[in-house]
């Protein structure tokens, strides 16, 4: 049963923890893959801007080459530039393959009807940026209805970013073959188109730039076009790194609450464990003054004479009582279990009771060849809050174990003290004393040393009524072993 409700507490534990660690992944997970594109955008028109300003700055296009030529073998660009409408030769020459994608990405840029006129820059940290012209024609970016919702975003494109009209008759409804619709854009104000080509996807950065540092003005048309395997790539790794720390994470949780669920359940086990160990005890000791309450009465109805009944009647009547006192502590145990059970408290004088519990137990000590010695402070313990009745009743569990467990002719004391606001009571014997193994279990419910086990009048359970009922009125019972031998049990409240 303990197993099968671990079980079920860590299932649910790892349940409502699982979801939360997959919430904070998830939200993790889209801000990185946001991250990686706006960074992988940023970097594209960095190194476009790098392009169009050797282009747009210098009349020497040899810097432009070698930076084409760079950009190309270590960036993987494909890079298209025209010059007053005539294609310039690249270096090393462009493959068929390439100049298939650079046909693509023409009519993906002309399908869009859009791209970037350059006549002045200003710079960012992010990148070059063209900068707005008030005498420049402007058209509205047409967006695919699943971008709908980002229509705010290309709102303010439009508003930052100064855009030439190319084809004005196009809608844009319809891309050419190989063309997909899918816009790349950025918060600080650029939009690219993409496309496919073989499966692939590419996005194209289209500019239209004048020279005007050069006498005649050039003017140059520059495609630089991004195979976005790359990023595509990168991102299924992220992926890919947070299903498995997503999976990583919930086995961990479900050790971790596996362990966690044994602690939670550990006091029930414990309770259960006790339970089942005192119904087991309280059944045995029950059964034993019931058999001999049976056979006694059994004895007395068929007895000759009357004596003979008379005998076993008193066995009979010894046996209920014992029975009595049983049933009497197995009820306060229960009621302390349950937590039902509690005391009255009124105030009563505590030497009175020490001195009537004195008289009581002298006749009884005198009896087991036992002496009983009372010792009172000399100033007046006054009175205490608390159940007389019950304080009287852990007084007598502990005067009884100290007669039983004394030698005959030794003394039994009774002590009374106060300190630091405290109340002190002590019952010492000069018995044997008691091992420091035993010490640790004579408050046990049913424990009793091997030299009581043949006491039918003691059944293991004085001291922990006496303990029960200690801690309901706040206080402990210690024990302790004296310098001259014998040992005390000390009642502070």
């Amino acid at each position: 049963m303990i197993n099968r409700l671990r079980r079920r507490l860590t299932i649910i534990l790892t349940a409502i923890t699982g979801c939360i660690l997959i919430a904070v992944l998830l939200i993790s997970l889209l801000y990185s893959i946001n991250q990686l594109r706006l960074s992988s955008l940023e970097r594209f028109e960095a190194d476009s801007g790098y392009m169009i300003v050797s282009l747009y700055t210098s009349d020497d296009e040899t810097q432009s080459m070698k930076i084409s030529e760079a950009l190309r073998k270590e960036k993987k660009y494909i890079i298209s530039l025209k010059k007053d409408g005539k294609t310039q030769e690249a270096s090393p020459p462009l493959t068929a393959e390439s100049e298939a994608i650079i046909s693509l990405a023409e009519k993906a840029v002309t399908e869009r009807g859009v791209s970037y006129s350059v006549a002045s820059y200003s710079s960012a940290l992010s990148g070059f940026f063209p900068s707005t012209s008030p005498d420049e024609k402007r058209i509205v970016l047409e967006v695919d209805a699943t971008e709908s919702s980002q229509k705010d975003k290309y709102d303010y494109i439009e508003s930052n970013v100064k855009i030439s009209e190319v084809n004005p008759d196009s809608s844009a409804e319809k891309a050419p073959d190989g063309v997909s619709t899918i816009y790349h854009y950025s918060d600080e104000g650029q939009s690219y188109p993409a496309f496919q080509y073989d499966g692939i996807d590419y996005r194209v950065n289209s500019i239209e730039i004048m020279n005007t540092q050069t006498e005649p003005a050039v003017s140059y048309q520059l495609m630089v076009i991004e195979e976005l395997t790359s990023e595509s790539y990168n991102i299924f790794l992220i992926l890919l790194g947070y299903i498995a720390l997503a999976l990583l994470g919930i086995a961990l949780l479900t050790v971790g609450n596996w362990f966690l669920t044994k602690l939670v359940v550990k006091p029930t086990e414990e309770g259960l464990r006790r339970q089942t160990e005192f119904v087991a005890a309280a059944s045995h000791e029950l059964r034993s003054p019931l058999t001999t309450l049976r056979a006694s009465l059994c004895a007395a109805g068929i007895s000759d004479t009357k004596a003979q009944a008379e005998k076993y009647t008193d066995c009979a009547l010894r046996e209920a009582d014992r029975m009595g006192r049983l049933i009497s502590d197995l009820l306060i145990l229960a009621g302390s279990d349950s937590k039902k059970w509690g005391i009255e408290k009124n105030g009563f004088d505590v030497d009175t009771l020490l001195i009537e519990t004195h008289e009581q137990y002298e006749s009884i000590a005198k009896e087991k060849k036992r002496k009983l010695k009372l010792e009172l402070p000399e100033t007046a313990l006054g009175e205490f809050i608390g159940d007389r009745d019950r304080i009287l009743q852990i007084l007598s569990v502990l005067l009884d174990n100290a007669m039983e467990y004394s030698p005959e002719g030794s003394t039994v004391y009774l002590e009374a003290k106060r300190k630091n606001k405290k109340l002190h009571l002590s019952v010492i014997d000069e018995g044997n004393g008691i091992s420091e193994k035993e010490k640790t279990r004579i408050f046990d419910r049913f424990y009793r040393t091997d030299k009581s086990r043949s006491d039918k009048n003691h059944f293991g359970l004085g001291l922990s009524v006496a303990k029960e009922l200690a801690q309901l009125h706040g206080g402990i019972i210690t024990v302790h072993d004296e310098l001259s031998g014998g040992t005390r049990f000390t009642l502070t409240l």
